[in-house]
């Protein structure tokens, strides 16, 4: 009898820990567990990722997507806690849900970059033309009539959320925008990459230099025993490997031993491109040094 009660027990816990780590979804954001009391968030599109981390005093979203669908309140269906929100960088598919929001945090030196995406107006049109064949229902919108004035806030090198037992560190990685950020979560370990990937694109015309992107590279390199896990902008999470690899791969621009390719991107803006190993960066050989 104490057996089968045992066993029982296990069958219930594991039904329990399966359900918990099923996907939520309100028809429009999906979220995954994919730690403890840590989602990410999907919507559909162009595959980017929100990162919801709740600690035991407030929780934390990095990213706000394209701000098709109510977001707010998808998030607060998942945790309880007072939110803070935090852009890694001022694209607008990082930084359309934005206006949904009375305040975000974002790097300072995206801080102008940013505004004009705080408008739900301009947010639309660059959505539909963005997202063409992608359609949301109204009732999945987030209501015109709870638009509120939303407040950016600028957060500087090492600055620190404090979440209670849970504290996130601010890292500035000037390279893809002026006021790129990583957030690292001290306690688990993790780093939130934004738009830094297996390619990252610095063709755009306010990315930096290639010469800047790797002293960032370089700065990350250094704190390497404080992650070990990379979860980035869009995608799956990243071994730790490819930021060395980024780093080899900008030495290789700058010494002119890689061989530059035309780089085509999906959204019509492009550059040349170098590849080492797994990873690829595409930039503008106007920016080099």
């Amino acid at each position: 009898m104490q057996s089968k009660t045992i066993c029982l027990l296990a069958f219930f816990t594991v039904i329990q820990v399966s359900n918990s780590l099923l996907a939520q979804t309100n028809g429009w954001y999906t979220a995954n567990e994919i730690g403890a009391k840590t989602w990410v968030i999907k919507e559909p599109g162009f595959d980017e990722n929100m990162y919801l981390l709740e600690g035991q005093d407030s929780s934390l979203l990095i990213d706000a997507g394209f701000g098709m669908g109510n977001l707010r309140d998808f998030v607060k269906s998942l945790t309880s806690k007072p939110l803070i929100i935090v852009n890694t960088h001022f694209h607008p598919d990082h930084t359309g849900g934005d206006y949904e929001f009375p305040f975000v945090c974002i790097g300072v030196n995206d801080m102008e970059y940013a505004k004009p995406f705080l408008n739900p107006k301009v947010v639309q049109q660059i959505t539909s033309q963005m997202l063409r064949d992608t359609t949301i229902a109204d009732s999945l919108k987030f209501p015109e009539s709870r638009v509120e004035k939303t407040i950016l806030i600028p957060v500087s090198d090492n600055h620190l959320f404090k979440l209670g037992n849970r504290n996130v560190q601010v890292i500035n990685v000037p390279g893809h925008t002026p006021g790129s950020i990583f957030l690292l979560d001290l306690k688990n370990k993790t780093l939130y990459t934004g738009d830094n990937m297996q390619t990252t694109w610095l063709f755009f015309k306010e990315s930096l230099s290639v010469q800047t992107y790797m002293q960032s590279l370089k700065k990350l390199n250094k704190i390497k025993g404080k992650y070990n896990t990379l979860y980035p902008g869009h995608g799956k999470s990243l071994d730790i490997g490819i930021l060395d690899e980024l780093e080899q791969c900008c030495q290789q621009i700058l010494s002119g031993r890689c061989e530059a390719k035309p780089y085509h991107s999906m959204i019509g803006q492009d550059g040349v491109s170098c590849t080492y190993k797994t990873v690829t960066i595409a930039y503008d050989p106007t920016k080099v040094k």
